[in-house]
């Protein structure tokens, strides 16, 4: 069910592009316009610690899934689980509830006005792509990134470099679901 909010509201907020997700209170936070991959991080590849490889069932373990670090669907029936979240609603990504549909989630869009937060088969420039953009690194606050602080009601979890690198690597490659 999604939060409190006028149907004519979230279509006007998903059709500008806009994301944001209810906090444990109810409350919209976010809205914040999201960042186009291209233009966010001046960060790249060189400026990462060696990750080394990296498999997706690590990085969705350690980050993505629902007990995870990061948790795309932490908020339940909030953020990223299914396709008519307010997360999802804002930015096309859903994670869904296993490793499986949470890859399928990151590598394709589930609205066709937002582009995948990694393309298919990976980038050799990760640290341009949607998904590396929106993550929250330590110490640097920025409107949109995920996952929301604890006092949004998120997991307030913060990216280390390595965490990033990590990451980056695995899109670099080629975002394989192992």
């Amino acid at each position: 069910m999604l939060p409190r909010m006028p149907l004519r509201v979230i279509a006007i907020l998903a059709a500008a592009g806009v994301g944001g997700c209810a906090v444990a209170t109810g409350e919209i936070r976010g809205g914040e316009l999201l960042s186009d991959a291209g233009s966010g991080s001046t960060t790249t590849t060189n400026d990462l610690p060696d990750a080394g490889t990296v498999t997706w069932t690590e990085l969705y373990d350690t980050y993505f899934a629902p007990t995870a670090q990061a948790s795309c669907t932490a908020i339940a029936g909030e953020c990223h689980g299914s396709v008519t979240e307010l997360g999802a609603i804002g930015s096309g990504y859903v994670c869904g509830a296993t490793k499986d549909s949470c890859w399928a989630g990151i590598t394709s869009s589930a609205l066709p006005r937002f582009p995948a937060p990694v393309p298919m088969g990976g980038s050799t420039s990760p640290t341009t792509t949607t998904l590396y953009n929106a993550l929250h690194p330590v110490g640097v606050t920025t409107a949109g990134q995920m996952p929301l602080s604890s006092a949004d009601g998120g997991t307030g979890y913060e990216f280390t470099p390595l965490d990033l690198a990590r990451i980056a690597a695995w899109i670099d490659q080629g975002a394989a679901n192992d």
